[in-house]
């Protein structure tokens, strides 16, 4: 597919940002109380102490703002080696005919004292345009998860700690996200957080999720700035598969959809 002049200007002007957006999972959701798929976990590496074995998991993003061009995909594989520590490994991936983008990301959640857990990942990317060399750069994140009470927790994540970038980046990219989670009912999950991009924009975030059908958990997500929203839902359990699907609405750029599935064993 040939790419019209209107398209390259604006993979020219986006792309860059566009497997970061991925990787940030659409909606910030530092403490994960709502969270329904394994691929959200990158957000904040501390999330992966819910692994209870092995996961494999693949992800994949058909169109971004309804163009395919756009398309991207994951892949995640993780495992609980102790009680206190899990690592799992997760590569993403954006490529077209114009541009494409690889990321690497080594993730570990260390869980320290009894409400505390740790967590680091270390990520290395790629990216190259037509006709250009390529241009790598190495990133490191942090987060935590602290559990308050048996219902409320508290998380916390720093993206790019060392604001590293691409030589060619005229900005650095670093996002440090805050979150609250609770319980309060069986099944009932809410969470309220904020977002920074440093020398960017900020926002408020709000998520609920319920998960007591048998068959399928739902989610609602929102975010203030830029303005979005998210509805997901997840089919567990189904023979050690967990089936996700998201539908993502920016109130300027339109829609994006995303599906996935994970295997425990």
């Amino acid at each position: 597919m040939r790419f019209s002049g209107f398209l390259k200007i604006l993979l020219l002007f986006i792309a860059p940002f566009l497997l970061k957006a991925q990787q940030r999972n659409f909606i910030p959701n530092a403490s994960g109380k709502s969270t329904l798929s394994e691929l959200q976990f990158a957000q904040n590496p501390a999330l992966f102490k819910n692994i209870d074995s092995s996961i494999l998991a693949v992800g994949y993003t058909p169109s971004r703002f309804g163009l395919t061009e756009l398309a991207t995909s994951e892949l995640l594989f993780g495992r609980r080696f102790t009680d206190e520590l899990v690592i799992a490994a997760q590569i993403s991936g954006l490529g077209n005919e114009l541009y494409n983008e690889i990321s690497g990301t080594i993730h570990a959640s260390l869980k320290t004292t009894e409400n505390l857990t740790l967590g680091a990942g270390a990520q290395l990317s790629r990216i190259s345009f037509k006709n250009e060399e390529s241009d790598f750069t190495a990133q490191f994140h942090a987060g935590a998860i602290l559990e308050l009470t048996d219902i409320l927790n508290a998380g916390f994540s720093l993206k790019n700690v060392t604001r590293a970038e691409y030589s060619e980046s005229e900005s650095v990219s670093q996002e440090a996200d805050f979150g609250l989670g609770i319980e309060p009912f069986k099944n009932l999950f809410f969470d309220a957080g904020a977002r920074i991009l440093f020398n960017q924009s900020s926002g408020i975030s709000l998520a609920a999720s319920y998960k007591d059908f048998k068959y399928i958990h739902f989610s609602l997500a929102v975010l203030s700035n830029p303005r979005t929203a998210e509805l997901q839902f997840a089919i567990p359990n189904f023979y050690n598969f967990t089936i996700s699907g998201t539908a993502h609405y920016h109130d300027i750029l339109g829609f994006s959809e995303r599906i996935g599935i994970a295997y425990y064993f």
